[in-house]
């Protein structure tokens, strides 16, 4: 279920854990209010929960820990307070690695003989909250590709009005860390200067 980007108010219904089977929800950009409700814990079968930019507040609740199919969890961009659950999904998010594909415009052809390494200084390194608000949240909506170990978002860096491919990596998964080097390493072999990787641990 996605309602991302609208202009809904008001509490997150508490009816929505009545949809036991539903495994994706994104209620981002909108302007909800009020605590997590307790009815989300029904969701068993959730593996996607975007909370991301509105206005809740209260506790994380530490339901969340429990819900064993849950694989991505976006709450930046909100009110609540108290300590972060550390089970769960939130192990996960503190193990994921992303990466970057940065698409250059075309270079000039006297530009294209210098060299990566004065590439690579002309890129700083880039924040999660960067990265975050590029995605807007990492927004459903922003999702352009999805495989075994990994969320694929686009987005744009409004500083440099830059178009970049944001992957999302999670490296609990078995394989993940040797699919990550690898992926790497194509994309430095790749022929076409005009795409640069960066990434971040």
């Amino acid at each position: 279920m996605d309602i991302s980007g609208n202009r809904f108010s008001g509490e997150i219904p508490f009816s929505v854990g009545s949809c036991t089977s539903l495994e994706n929800l994104s209620v981002n950009g909108n302007s909800f209010i009020g605590n997590i409700p307790p009815s989300l814990s029904s969701l068993k079968s959730i593996k996607m929960l975007d909370l991301s930019s509105n206005n809740l507040s209260g506790q994380i609740p530490e339901y969340l820990e429990n819900l064993s199919f849950l694989g991505f969890l976006n709450l930046p961009y909100n009110h609540f307070e108290g300590e972060v659950p550390t089970k769960g999904v939130f192990i996960l998010l503190l193990s994921s690695v992303c990466f970057i594909i940065v698409i250059k415009r075309r270079r000039k052809p006297a530009q294209e003989s210098s060299s990566m390494s004065n590439l690579e200084g002309q890129f700083p390194m880039i924040s999660y909250a960067e990265l975050s608000k590029a995605t807007n949240g990492f927004s459903s909506s922003k999702m352009i590709g999805q495989g075994n170990l990994g969320l694929v978002y686009k987005g744009m860096l409004n500083e440099d009005l830059m178009l970049v491919a944001v992957k999302v990596i999670n490296l609990h998964q078995k394989g993940a860390s040797k699919s990550f080097m690898a992926e790497c390493e194509a994309l430095r072999n790749v022929c076409n200067r005009d795409v640069l990787l960066k990434h971040r641990f």
